[in-house]
């Protein structure tokens, strides 16, 4: 890591000697650090990133996004969220809900049930 003041936004470069699934999934990571999914929260519509995203979850036809702070609502359906997000960590753990695969919490509120 090398702080240089002619950037001005922040570059990744890979090395290595042979494409393997952990480069993939380093690569795929990377990527998923540019996503935002806007999402409403109040009649404003906000940028979140997926590290931002606690889980995520669809009632009767509307897709909510689950921060440490507030719900938001989402126009995308489950399916193309869990598709963009698969890269940040994201799985689908009910017919419903996504939730990340790893975090740094030990239990978490998904889709109504504590999972400890």
């Amino acid at each position: 890591m090398n702080k240089n003041e002619k950037y001005e936004e922040p570059e990744v470069h890979m090395f290595f000697h042979k494409q393997t699934k952990e480069v993939e999934q380093v690569e795929k990571f990377v990527r998923s650090l540019s996503i935002t999914i806007p999402a409403k929260y109040e009649d404003e519509i906000y940028k979140l990133y997926p590290t931002d995203i606690y889980y995520i979850e669809t009632i009767d036809r509307h897709t909510y996004l689950y921060t440490a702070s507030w719900v938001y609502e989402s126009s995308e359906n489950l399916l193309s969220l869990e598709k963009l997000l698969e890269a940040a960590g994201f799985i689908r753990v009910k017919k419903n809900c996504c939730k990340k695969k790893w975090s740094n919490t030990f239990r978490y509120w998904i889709c109504k049930k504590w999972l400890y």
